[in-house]
């Protein structure tokens, strides 16, 4: 018998962003924040909103097999022309995701997903002492461009990689 637990990957949508607020809430993941205080219901349905309206950013979730969101992704401040954007909000329950190393797949997945929009460059700020995102950052390409604040900038660029069929 398999036991190994199901997840799924969603976009960010009305039915599953409260579920987000409660993962962005939990101190292992909040404390990497610029804002470090929890997040209220009123200022996560106003980020929501603006979120819905906005189209230079996409986020994902992953919801465990009892509904759960236990990470997330985004990729935001797309400037298609420039082919850029910021790599972010990449959180993952310390508790549920983490022991499947969830935070490397979504990650993966959304530098895929910034390869398929044309995107040739993503960025990210990460504070320094947070040694866990640096190596896992690292491990996928990112190189540190600099430091301010107390924060690592990080920078990617993107290869494209054409799939090709045969018969």
């Amino acid at each position: 018998m398999n036991h190994t637990p199901a997840f799924y990957l969603e976009c960010l949508n009305r039915t599953n962003y409260a579920g987000l607020r409660l993962l962005r809430n939990e101190d292992e993941i909040r404390r990497w924040f610029s804002y470090t205080r929890p997040v209220s219901v009123s200022h996560h349905e106003a980020w929501f909103e603006r979120f819905e309206d906005d189209e230079s950013q996409m986020s994902w979730v992953v919801l465990d097999s009892r509904h759960r969101v236990v990470g997330s992704v985004s990729i935001y401040d797309i400037d298609t022309q420039a082919g850029t954007a910021k790599f972010g909000r990449l959180m993952a329950s310390q508790t549920l995701a983490r022991p499947h190393r969830l935070g490397k797949s979504l990650s993966r997945f959304a530098i895929h997903s910034a390869e398929c929009i044309g995107l040739h460059r993503l960025t990210l700020d990460v504070f320094e002492t947070n040694q866990r995102a640096i190596a896992l950052y690292r491990s996928l390409g990112f190189s540190q461009t600099g430091i301010r604040d107390r924060q690592l900038h990080m920078t990617l660029k993107l290869e494209h990689h054409a799939i090709t069929f045969t018969n």
